[in-house]
Order: C-alpha cells, then structure tokens, then sequence
C-alpha cells in the first residue's frame, strides 16, 4: 500500500470518528452540556480578570492622610493621593470610600443605598477671572510617574482623637475604583481595585 492511499485512508477515518462523535453528541443532547461548561468557563474567567478586586497594582501606590482646617467648608478630611509608577499612562474612574470607624459630613454626598462617598477628582474652574481647583470630575486620566489628590469629607464633630484612632487601626473604610492601564502598544487593561488605608495615620492640623 502506497503512502499516499495510507494517507487518504487515515483521512476517510478521521471523518468517520468524528461523523460518529457528533452524532452521538446530538443522541444524548450533550451539545448543551457543553455549551453550559463553555458559557460557565468563560464567566469564571471573565470574573477573575475583570471583576474579583485587587487589593493592589505593582507600582500604583495609593496613599491617605487625614487634615484639620477649621476654615474650610469641609473642615476634616481624608486626603487620598493616587501616584502612578506603573510606565504606563492610566485611567481612574467610578472611585469610592465607604466609611467604616467614622461618619461622613453631614452634607457631605453620600449613596443611600452603599454607604459610599464619591471620589472626585480635580478640574480647574475659571469665574470672573480668577482659577480655581475643585473636586468635580469622576474620572482622571494619569500620566506617567505623575499624581493625583482628593479627599473626602469627614464629620467634623469627631475630636482628633476619634479620627486618629480610626486611622491609627486602619478602620475608616473600603476604597474602591476602575484603573485602567493603557500601554502604547498594547490592549488596555482593566482593573477593579478595592484597598483599604493603612494603619498608624494621624490627623494634620492645616492653616485656615
């Protein structure tokens, strides 16, 4: 037998087994056993890669303090500084603090539903001639090895001593936000990011 009968033998076979194994498929409606484990695979997949949070991104650094200014429309805040480091510009969006050993501001915003207080990021603002930064925008783009601040506002009623112990124990809350990294010359990547502040703050007193 020549090789290239074998050959064309071997492929008649082929054909048969897998005529044979789609028809034992459509027998015992494994079709949709399949299609379960396929649309399930790629929902466990898709969870892990873009929902489940991170606690952190390699050189994101996400940083807290808290201030004082009895000045201020908001006179106790947490400062929050995101600093990227990553070699790539990024993209920061829907970012959040749900508070946890202390209250919010009473007229600060805050989602009924979550407990969550929106982070937002600054914009400048230009009225009768004169500029002005103001946490407007919930979204920020980030250049490299660049940084960015906001804050959220705290109840002003808690004493230094309430806020610091708070901080102290790493027990004010739960950040949560979407960074986006966009490299030149690859696909972006999404991350969910959900950190909580590090332990040992204490609260600043600024100037008025």
């Amino acid at each position: 037998m020549s090789a290239k009968v074998a050959s064309h033998k071997f492929f008649l076979e082929m054909i048969k087994m897998i005529k044979g194994f789609l028809v034992w498929c459509a027998t015992y409606d494994l079709w949709s056993f399949l299609s379960l484990t396929i649309l399930v695979s790629g929902a466990i997949i898709g969870y892990f890669k873009l929902y489940r949070p991170r606690k952190s991104i390699k050189n994101f650094l996400v940083s807290y303090e808290c201030e004082r200014a009895e000045g201020w429309n908001f006179p106790l805040r947490i400062l929050i500084i995101f600093t990227n480091h990553t070699g790539k510009s990024l993209h920061i969006s829907s970012a959040s603090l749900k508070l946890k050993g202390l209250r919010p501001d009473p007229i600060a915003t805050v989602d009924e539903s979550t407990g969550k207080m929106p982070i937002k990021f600054p914009r400048d603002v230009f009225k009768n001639g004169i500029k002005r930064t103001l946490p407007m925008d919930a979204e920020f783009y980030l250049e490299v090895d660049s940084f960015v601040g906001s804050y959220v506002p705290i109840d002003p009623k808690h004493t230094n001593k309430e806020a610091e112990k708070a901080l102290r124990k790493g027990k004010v809350g739960v950040l949560e936000c979407y960074v986006t990294l966009l490299p030149r010359d690859q696909k972006p990547t999404i991350y969910r990011l959900k950190t909580k502040p590090k332990k040992r703050l204490t609260v600043r007193n600024s100037p008025k």
